[in-house]
């Protein structure tokens, strides 16, 4: 198979109501650019949550608290002020969560895998893609969200 796809990660603005998780963060920029630049660009795209893990765009999910792998004190902080509530997941669910991503999907069946997701989902998946660099590739976001809504606005169409 021939197939160029990218996976996502989710967002922490999410709607109140049950919908298809392509809507379900879109009140967030950085998720909406991201997935604007993806349904132009490839030819498939996941979404990627600690929550529901990988998910298809048009899959409909409810809404949920915030799961999180790592939480800074900043994101804590903002949280509590947005009067969120943050799950921190342990590290083996989180070893237990990369592998059911990795299960999944036939990976192998794509020609190029494109990951725009954060470090701390990176980190328990990386151990299932990086045996092909080449193919799977993990893109870095900056620290702060100017600069990656920049980069994704000027690659879109």
């Amino acid at each position: 198979m021939n197939k160029k796809i990218a996976v996502i990660n989710c967002g922490s603005t999410k709607k109140d109501n049950a919908c298809p998780s392509r809507e379900m963060y879109d009140k967030g920029h950085l998720f909406r650019t991201i997935r604007d630049f993806v349904e132009q660009d490839y030819d498939e795209y996941y979404i990627l949550s600690g929550k529901y893990g990988l998910m298809k765009p048009n899959e409909v999910i409810e809404p949920y608290e915030d799961v999180v792998f790592f939480v800074q004190k900043i994101f804590r902080e903002r949280a509590k002020k947005e009067g969120r509530i943050l799950k921190p997941v342990p590290k083996l669910e989180q070893e237990k969560w990369g592998k059911e991503v990795w299960d999944s999907i036939d990976w192998e069946g794509y020609s190029q895998v494109d990951f725009y997701i954060n470090i701390y989902y990176w980190a328990p998946l990386k151990k299932h893609f990086e045996h092909n660099p080449d193919k799977f590739k993990h893109h870095k976001f900056k620290r702060r969200l100017g600069p990656n809504l920049k980069e994704f606005k000027n690659k879109l169409k």
